[in-house]
């Protein structure tokens, strides 16, 4: 588990890999063809998503019926641990809208797609989309100051004075960790103090908001 866990953060530069390829060389990129169409070229236009086996793009296929000549365009994405499609590293504006593009690698969702794929519950593709976040959901934390994290695991805590922070899974657990110790010890304290003999409030620096 911590073997992929450690591929899965490795980060190699990889080149946009674009070439043609004739029929014969590449015959499984032409599958179920009818007797009547003739495979003549494919173009890939494919860039690997550094760290995985998965890739984006798009593949370009020329047939050829009769005497008239097809193009179809493949286009080959992933599906990011986040629930959303992508099938460009970049995002790109459309007449349509915004094409969600690669917003990195989460953390925890690597931490959640290795045990999954220790159980044997999904294949290592799998795991390596399940890994990915789109560039939509991109988040961080205000405790640890974490970026590589998704949107799914920043979640918003209130601390007492009523401000709302995104905080990564650890710091959740010790933000709600040390609100109720003081919460807990406010309750204990309450019948003993002398709230008329206290100094006025000062402006306190704490990293969860306390």
């Amino acid at each position: 588990m911590f073997g992929f866990i450690r591929r899965f953060f490795e980060h190699n530069r990889h080149n946009v890999t674009t070439r043609r390829v004739q029929p014969e060389d590449q015959q499984h990129h032409f599958h179920n063809l009818p007797p009547n169409i003739t495979p003549i070229e494919s173009t890939f236009n494919v860039q690997p998503i550094p760290g995985t086996t998965c890739s984006l793009g798009t593949i370009e296929k020329v047939l050829q019926n009769m005497d008239e000549l097809i193009t179809s365009n493949q286009r080959i994405g992933v599906c990011c641990g986040c629930g959303h499609h992508i099938f460009n590293v970049e995002e790109k504006v459309t007449q349509h809208g915004v094409q969600r593009g690669l917003g990195g690698q989460c953390s925890y969702c690597a931490l959640e797609a290795a045990e999954y794929l220790n159980q044997n519950l999904i294949s290592l593709q799998q795991a390596e989309e399940h890994s990915l976040y789109c560039s939509q959901c991109a988040s961080y934390c205000d405790g640890c100051g974490r970026r590589n994290i998704c949107i799914r695991h920043a979640r918003p805590f209130q601390s007492l004075d009523s401000s709302v922070l995104l905080l990564c899974p650890d710091c959740l657990r010790m933000a709600e960790q040390d609100k109720f110790f003081k919460k807990t010890l406010a309750m204990m304290l309450a019948p003993f103090v002398d709230y008329n003999r206290l100094p006025p409030p000062t402006q306190r620096k704490d990293p969860y908001g306390y």
